[in-house]
Parts: structure tokens; C-alpha cells; sequence
């Protein structure tokens, strides 16, 4: 083999080699973990019902109620990949228990549609309806910490903070023929009031405990069961205030 060659083939391995230790020079380093549990304080619902309701409601056996979805709403638990139909159907589910009459939300949304400049005394002639209970809003909530327990029991701090994801939802309650507030209702789904268990970076964050590698997502917090379950848990607590 000729010098020329020789010269050429060592150059033909050296640049490989080149590359190679230049990625794993510029690998970012790995991060250690270490497997933990988070336990969060529940924040406490927020209820006000006027006592001219509930006056109402106890001379009323089976007042008349519908549920409003306004059209955000829908489209927020839409995106977010929930099932909204469930969601509805659960809390309409606890009100007929409780004896409420249910009115057909769609029935109701078309007449509401065909009459816009229509009062509210109007809408309960044609409805026949005595409460609108509206679902105003369903959002996200954070709730953020730096405090964990590894699994020695031992507590631990981070650099910065976990973000996990709950959920915030929004009932106002109607008094159809009086077009009157008579409601309002906030309940809050707090997550890992048991206790959950990740795996945890120094920098906070969350990863699964199966893939140590992929860090949670916002949206893999509250599963549509999880939540289908608040909402059920939601009109129970909104009921027994009700029929107090």
C-alpha cells in the first residue's frame, strides 16, 4: 500500500471517530431522577345560594331545571379531549335522582336560539322551566409545589417548581321567571391530595414511572374518568346544598 493511501485511509477512519466524539461531547447531560410522592392541599369550593331559593326549592318537589352549556365550554372539553356528552349526562343523571325534572338541553337551546330579544318570564312560558343551572366555565388549574417525599420518607425540595394540573369548574344557578341569580358555584378538582408518585428531577419536573424518560404532560393529570367523576361529585355537593 502506497503512503498516499495509507495517508488517505487513516483519514477515511479518523473522521467518523470526529463525529462521534463530537456528539457525545455535545449530548446534553443526562438527568438523574429519583422517585418521589406529592401530596397537595384540596382548595375548598365556593358556594353562595340565596335563601329565596331554597325557600323555593322547599315547597317544590320537582322543580323544572335545565342544563346551559355555553358554546366555549364545549369546545375547551372538545379540545382537551374529554367527553363532554358523559360529563353532562352525569350531572343530569344526579339531578333527575334528586327529583328534578330535566328539560332536553337541545329542545331548550332552539327555542332560546328562535326567541333572542325574548325575556326570561317568556322563556319559562314557552320552556316551562323554573331553573337554569349553567355551566359558565371548565378550565385548567395549577397548582404548583417543591416539596416531595422520596421513598425513604425522607422530605426533599426542588430548584423549581412541579406544575400539576387540576380543574376549576363554574355553576350559576337561575330563577327563570324572575331572571334572578339566585346561585353560584365553584368546585375545584385538586390532584394528589393522596399522594402521586413520579419520578423527579432537581429542576422539578415530572416524568412517568414505566418510561423514566418522558415528562408528564399537563393533560395527562386528569383522565376523562377522573374528571366525569368530579362533575358527578360536583352535582352531589351542588344538590345537598339545594334541598338543605
Amino acid at each position: 500500500m502506497t503512503r498516499h493511501k495509507i495517508a488517505r485511509f487513516a483519514l477515511e477512519l479518523a473522521i467518523p471517530v470526529v463525529f462521534i466524539i463530537m456528539a457525545v461531547s455535545s449530548a446534553p447531560p443526562k438527568v438523574s431522577t429519583e422517585q418521589g410522592t406529592i401530596r397537595l392541599s384540596p382548595k375548598k369550593e365556593e358556594i353562595f345560594t340565596k335563601s329565596s331559593l331554597i325557600g323555593y326549592l322547599s315547597e317544590t318537589k320537582s322543580p323544572t331545571i335545565v342544563l346551559r352549556v355555553p358554546q366555549q365550554v364545549d369546545r375547551l372539553l372538545e379540545e382537551n379531549r374529554y367527553s363532554k356528552s358523559q360529563i353532562y349526562n352525569t350531572i343530569e343523571k344526579e339531578l333527575a335522582k334528586a327529583d328534578f325534572i330535566v328539560r332536553d338541553r337541545a329542545l331548550y337551546q332552539k327555542v332560546l336560539d328562535q326567541n333572542v330579544s325574548t325575556d326570561y318570564s317568556k322563556i319559562k312560558e314557552l320552556t316551562e322551566t323554573d331553573l337554569i343551572l349553567e355551566l359558565v366555565s371548565s378550565d385548567e388549574e395549577k397548582y404548583y409545589t417543591n416539596q416531595y417525599t422520596n421513598t425513604r420518607g425522607k422530605p426533599k425540595i426542588t430548584q423549581g417548581s412541579m406544575t400539576i394540573s387540576g380543574q376549576k369548574v363554574e355553576f350559576k344557578l337561575i330563577k327563570v321567571k324572575e331572571n334572578d341569580l339566585v346561585g353560584s358555584y365553584t368546585f375545584h378538582f385538586t390532584p394528589c391530595i393522596n399522594g402521586c408518585v413520579y419520578n423527579i428531577d432537581p429542576f422539578g419536573n415530572l416524568y412517568n414511572l414505566s418510561t423514566a424518560n418522558k415528562i408528564v404532560k399537563p393533560y395527562e393529570f386528569v383522565s376523562s374518568d377522573r374528571l366525569e367523576e368530579f362533575y358527578k361529585d360536583c352535582a352531589k355537593l351542588l344538590i345537598k346544598e339545594l334541598r338543605r
